[in-house]
C-alpha cells in the first residue's frame, strides 16, 4: 500500500493478491482488506486497489457475489469486465481494479484493457488515472 499526494489531495493505493481458493466468510468477514476499506471510507479518502482478487464467480466473467457485496458494501466500484485468464470469452475476470469513486472532476480510473503477455497466464490489465498532473515548479536563475 502506498500513498499518492496530487496538490492537496490524498489516495491510497493498495495492491491485492489472494490466493486461488472458494470465498469464505474470512474474505467477507474478516479480511484485513476490509478493515482497510472501512477506515478509508470513515477517513473519506480515495482509494485505489488493484491486483489478482481470485474471487471467480459460478459463470464465466462473473465475480463472487459474496465478494461483490463486500464490494458494494464499502462504495467500491469494480472496473475490469474483460476476462484475465483463460479464453477472453469464456474466461474468468481474477485481476480487479477497485475504486471508491466518486470524484467531483470526473472518474479516478478510465480507458481500462486487458492486454496478452508472453510471461504469464493472467493478461494485463492497464487503465488511466483520473489524477491531475502536478504542475512543475519553475525555477529562474540570474546570471551576470
Amino acid at each position: 500500500m502506498f500513498n499518492v499526494e496530487v496538490g492537496f489531495q490524498l489516495y491510497v493505493c493498495a495492491c491485492v493478491y489472494r490466493p486461488p481458493g472458494t470465498v469464505t466468510s474470512t474474505f467477507t468477514d474478516q479480511l484485513p482488506v476490509s478493515d482497510l476499506f472501512d477506515q478509508l471510507q470513515l477517513m473519506d479518502i480515495p482509494l485505489v486497489a488493484l491486483g489478482d482478487f481470485n474471487v471467480l464467480g459460478f459463470a464465466a466473467r462473473q465475480l463472487d457475489r459474496r465478494a461483490t457485496d463486500v464490494f458494494h458494501q464499502h462504495g467500491l466500484q469494480q472496473h475490469v469486465t474483460t476476462s484475465t485468464r483463460g479464453d477472453p470469452a469464456s474466461g474468468n475476470i481474477l485481476d480487479l481494479i477497485l475504486t471508491s469513486d466518486d470524484q467531483p472532476s470526473g472518474q479516478l480510473v478510465s480507458e481500462v484493457t486487458v492486454h496478452s503477455v508472453c510471461f504469464s497466464n493472467h493478461r494485463l490489465v492497464k487503465c488511466r488515472l483520473g489524477v491531475p498532473p502536478t504542475p512543475p515548479t519553475i525555477v529562474t536563475y540570474s546570471y551576470r
